[in-house]
């Protein structure tokens, strides 16, 4: 697992963030994603990699992930670019700008402000898979995120947590 320095979220109940990043990927664009270190989160990321069909629903997209991975702190906002499972009908979540129709369980974040391509192009599916890396966003001529070393050259840096 990687090693990360811990930040807090602000929406709720105070969670920390986990080494865990996934890269959510639209077909023409793909964006990476950090998941808190919670219950909920690591039954998540431990089912991918996923492909949803995503369903529109005013600043939201969601759609079904096939299992029950229970509930946890459920939180009735979620900011914008944030990632969020409910158990009411197993849905997984992308949030940006909606209020949830019920509370959910706020299991990550978009890196960076990537989320704000949501609200110029449609997308209908979205295949997560998980990165053993830390991922850096810098669009490619389709918008495509990727990682990047530390000067910004293309490659992939990778931290070990120390035991």
């Amino acid at each position: 697992m990687l090693h990360m320095e811990r930040t807090k979220r602000a929406a709720g109940k105070k969670a920390e963030r986990s080494g865990n990043w996934i890269l959510l990927d639209f077909g023409q664009f793909s964006m990476p994603a950090r998941l808190f270190d919670t219950r909920i989160a690591a039954a998540f990321y431990n089912k991918l990699p996923l492909s949803i069909e995503l369903i529109a629903w005013g600043n939201e997209l969601y759609g079904a992930i096939g299992d029950d991975l229970g509930s946890e702190n459920p939180q009735e906002q979620i900011p914008a670019g944030g990632l969020a499972y409910t158990n009411r009908g197993n849905y997984f979540c992308i949030f940006f700008g909606q209020t949830p129709a019920w509370p959910v369980e706020y299991i990550g974040s978009i890196d960076g402000e990537g989320w704000k391509r949501l609200l110029k192009q449609p997308c209908n599916k979205v295949t997560i898979l998980p990165q053993p890396i830390e991922c850096t966003t810098i669009p490619h001529e389709k918008g495509a995120a990727f990682p990047v070393d530390d000067e910004g050259k293309g490659g992939m840096k990778r931290r070990v947590e120390k035991r």
